[in-house]
């Protein structure tokens, strides 16, 4: 048995923070065992740790000032009220300062790097060592680097459990940064300069209870949560999942090519794209999936700016009942193709500036999720998101092909590859949550987001995390 089966509800910083970076490696981790891929140690980084401690350590026991607190005009002297002992297991990784969360059943710990005094203020500082080598030295505090949020989080834990334990903490934390990124150093000589400076930051406490609660309800859930926008694991399965589906389209030993498209910008920002991917009848082995990243191909090489209507469809022509049988009795592969009797269009994408209204097929949206997101940033006044199924319709007469199951195109039109609809249900694959969770933060409260279809289940979740009205 583990150290955290022992301990369950002992819950160290980095799990918390592990919680709100990815909820789903997360939640596999602690309710399944399955370990994101590890990262190698900082064995440079931690000695250089070491060092600052035994060197705040010297200046605690004759209590003076370290030289930075001199440089940056701080009346600051290394924290000299604690026990050895204490600071010590305040320092330990698997003990650290303890305390209980107010809300959840949760002991919280964290280990400390070390304590400053401001003298001014009779208070408790909070701050961690960093050691790094970068020649533009970044500003945590305004950063969209995930690692340097992380930062913010980790001052931000060591505050409130300091808090929690009845210290007097001041306001504002600090990273001492050890910085190797001395340009006039031009050897190695056994020596690396390191440049040191202090960066602070106003800590921020009160979000923590919350995000506990919702940790505890994600271990208390039997269902797999979403991803974190910024978890490199999450993305990386999903795009290695990606590239073995477009080398497999890549394998398909049916060469010719019966597509072509016409793009055509009408006028400035209206664009409109049509795809016409030839007979479902006299061609072979059709497959749906094939033909639809021929056109997202052909979608993302083109440039797009300030979009103000788009349109993009996929034609097909489809024989009926009496030209099938008619070509078979004759033992002949062709028919006469009529348009205003056989040719079908599948709108996948149409937006209109004027209504302010995107309507998204929703099989262009599944597994293709970060190009429409990419597309939508460009379209000016939308308003609503309207996410439709696939449909055959005729333009001409304003009719629809029936292909509710596809099993015509698969049995009449001998093209036994061809897949079924595939439709957003939330509630059967929790990435369609995540990814519409995603587009709703994206997009904002003042752009609706609405369904053709939707089980009752799903219908309840689309509601629940608010993506719906």
């Amino acid at each position: 048995m583990t150290k955290r089966e022992k301990n369950p509800l002992r819950l160290s910083r980095s799990r918390w923070d592990n919680f709100i970076k990815c909820p789903r490696c997360f939640y596999l981790k602690e309710k399944h065992d399955i370990d994101p891929p590890g990262q190698p140690g900082h064995p440079i980084n931690s000695r250089v740790d070491a060092l600052l401690k035994e060197e705040f350590d010297l200046l605690r026991k004759e209590e003076k000032p370290h030289k930075i607190f001199k440089e940056y005009n701080l009346n600051f002297i290394p924290y000299n009220k604690l026990d050895p002992e204490v600071l010590a297991k305040y320092r330990t990784n698997s003990k650290g300062v303890e305390a209980k969360s107010k809300k959840t059943k949760y002991i919280l710990f964290g280990a400390l790097d070390d304590l400053w005094f401001n003298q001014d203020t009779n208070e408790i500082v909070v701050l961690d060592y960093k050691a790094t080598s970068n020649k533009n030295l970044e500003d945590y505090k305004t950063s969209t680097k995930y690692y340097h949020r992380s930062y913010l989080r980790q001052l931000d834990f060591y505050a409130y459990l300091l808090k929690l334990n009845n210290y007097p903490v001041h306001k504002t934390g600090y990273w001492l940064i050890c910085n190797a990124a001395d340009e006039n150093q031009k050897v190695f000589n056994n020596n690396v300069n390191f440049k040191t400076t202090l960066l602070p930051y106003e800590l921020k406490t009160d979000y923590i209870e919350d995000t506990l609660i919702e940790l505890e309800k994600c271990l208390e859930s039997q269902e797999i949560p979403i991803s974190g926008d910024d978890c490199d694991n999450c993305r990386w399965f999903k795009e290695v999942k990606k590239t073995v589906e477009l080398i497999s389209i890549n394998k398909d030993k049916n060469k010719q090519d019966f597509r072509n498209y016409n793009f055509k910008e009408i006028s400035k920002g209206n664009y409109e794209f049509t795809f016409h991917c030839g007979d479902l009848y006299t061609r072979e082995n059709v497959s749906w999936d094939e033909d639809f990243e021929y056109c997202r191909l052909k979608i993302v090489s083109t440039e797009l700016n300030e979009v103000q209507s788009l349109k993009v469809k996929i034609t097909y022509t489809i024989p009926d009942n009496d030209d099938i049988g008619e070509m078979k009795k004759k033992s002949i592969n062709q028919y006469q193709i009529d348009p205003k009797k056989h040719l079908y269009t599948v709108e996948l994408l149409n937006f209109d500036q004027e209504q302010g209204r995107l309507k998204i097929c929703e099989e262009i949206w599944i597994g293709y999720e970060k190009t429409i997101k990419e597309l939508i940033k460009k379209l000016k006044n939308l308003k609503q998101i309207y996410f439709h199924g696939r449909h055959f319709h005729e333009p001409q007469n304003g009719l629809d092909f029936d292909i509710n199951d596809d099993d015509y195109i698969r049995e009449d039109c001998n093209n036994p590859k061809w897949e079924d609809s595939m439709f957003i249900e939330p509630s059967e694959d929790k990435d369609f949550l995540e990814q519409l969770v995603l587009l709703k933060k994206d997009v904002g409260n003042n752009v609706k987001i609405s369904f053709e279809s939707l089980s009752d289940e799903s219908e309840k979740l689309v509601k629940q995390f608010k993506i719906t009205d």
